[in-house]
């Protein structure tokens, strides 16, 4: 079905804390991608195999809980370097 990405966002991360983030999101079966794109600056985001409505909806609120839970999130699903999407 392809991949679903969500969590877009912006701004840098130190490295250690972008792989603590992509441990906890595979616990979920997600991964957390962070790159400097050149001439964009650096972004990141979270991509799971695509698995339709309602269980893409789920991967997303169980990644978000986890990462919150690890104190790596805020409740509002913010990423000490990047802004949430919708």
């Amino acid at each position: 079905m392809g991949e679903h990405h969500f969590g877009t966002g912006t701004g840098r991360i130190e490295p250690s804390v972008g792989e603590r983030i992509d441990e906890v999101a595979r616990r979920s079966g997600a991964r957390f991608i962070w790159a400097n794109v050149p001439g964009q600056g650096p972004i990141c985001w979270f991509a799971c195999e695509s698995q339709g409505f309602p269980l893409d909806g789920m991967t997303e609120r169980d990644v978000w809980a986890d990462l919150e839970a690890e104190g790596l999130a805020g409740p509002a699903g913010l990423l000490p370097c990047c802004f949430r999407d919708g």
